[in-house]
């Protein structure tokens, strides 16, 4: 169990959300959704903001795991 913490971290001319913190994040949750990512760089997993389009793969990772995703104003 657990829970992901975001924040809204840029917004485009519409207001719409494009870039958001990851502010606190279960270490297994990093692994899934950008794992592949960090065996690409340099083996650390120190994600602390991430774009708009990962946000649909980390909600299918938190919702097979059972953890909810607070997003913070």
């Amino acid at each position: 169990m657990g829970e992901v913490k975001i924040g809204i971290a840029k917004e485009n001319a519409f207001h719409e959300p494009t870039v958001y913190y990851l502010w606190e994040c279960p270490e297994y949750i990093k692994n899934e959704v950008w794992g592949e990512l960090f065996q690409l760089e340099d083996n650390t997993n120190d994600i602390t903001m991430f774009h708009c389009t990962w946000l649909e793969k980390l909600k299918e990772v938190c919702e097979k795991h059972n953890v909810k995703i607070n997003l913070a104003q």
